[in-house]
């Protein structure tokens, strides 16, 4: 799935998504909202399920 993708099932924003998952996991190379999350785990492998922990997260802090 792509980031923009993903923020569309949560419901939050795909900027902060795709900053979270590259601060989490200090990810070094440039990625955009079109980006897979397949293309970010060549990076960095992280499994699918972190992904959902940072969105959840995001969508918490929003709520807020």
């Amino acid at each position: 799935m792509k980031i923009n993708e993903i923020v569309q099932l949560w419901g939050i924003d795909a900027g902060e998504l795709l900053e979270g998952i590259k601060n989490e996991f200090k990810l070094t190379q440039p990625y955009t909202l079109t980006n897979t999350i397949d293309d970010l785990r060549g990076e960095y492998r992280f499994s699918p399920y972190q992904i959902v922990e940072i969105a959840e997260r995001i969508k918490t802090a929003s709520v807020e």
